[in-house]
């Protein structure tokens, strides 16, 4: 990023803004699945699924804000 200042004040808010408009893009572009079912997955599967490293799922699960089962 530029050095900040008033004169590229607007220059920077627009990046911002162009970015923050990607990223809604890309999250209304992810559909959530349709069908429930009762299928278990293994730490790799889910995290693969959720799009998030292993290590990150398990801290996820280690702190309770994904459930998980032995």
């Amino acid at each position: 990023m530029k050095y900040l200042s008033f004169e590229n004040l607007p220059e920077v808010i627009g990046t911002i803004a162009e970015q923050v408009n990607r990223i809604e893009v890309s999250l209304n572009e992810k559909t959530p699945p349709t069908e429930t079912s009762n299928k278990k997955y293994n730490l790799a599967e889910a995290a693969a699924y959720c799009g998030m490293a292993e290590s990150t799922f398990r801290t996820y699960v280690y702190k309770r804000l994904v459930a998980g089962t032995k």
